[in-house]
């Protein structure tokens, strides 16, 4: 069975689909992904909206709300932790009580980037 995640660097093969992860929308260098349509045992394929959607979201943290690598520097490692714990029991919550789905799909984006956020955190913290 083809793995689900093809290597980047790999062309598309005959019969697969070819995915960008800028959207197609010409802002510059874009990776492409071999993407295959189906296969024996289901569709598989690449989740680029939730990527495209997180990423975003950390950009957003990062350009309009200051998160940066330098500014996270000086947050304690346990408020990361709380803070990823807080989002997850809220979306829990969401599901327990049949919130919306355009609630979960935010609160889910939010704790992807906040993620993201802590993995960057801890990485500079190996760096020193």
């Amino acid at each position: 069975m083809p793995h689900p995640f093809p290597d980047p660097l790999t062309p598309p093969a005959s019969g697969a689909a070819s995915t960008s992860l800028g959207g197609g929308q010409g802002n510059g260098p874009v990776a492409e992904f071999s993407q295959p349509v189906s296969s024996a045992a289901g569709p598989t394929f690449i989740p680029v909206a939730a990527m495209e959607a997180m990423l975003a979201k950390r950009a957003e943290q990062i350009f309009k709300w200051g998160h940066t690598l330098e500014a996270d520097a000086s947050r304690p490692l346990r408020e990361f932790a709380v803070d990823i714990r807080s989002l997850a029991a809220a979306i829990l919550e969401d599901v327990q009580f049949h919130k919306p789905v355009d609630q979960l799909e935010r609160h889910t984006v939010k704790l992807g980037a906040m993620t993201m956020a802590f993995f960057d955190r801890l990485q500079s913290e190996r760096g020193k």
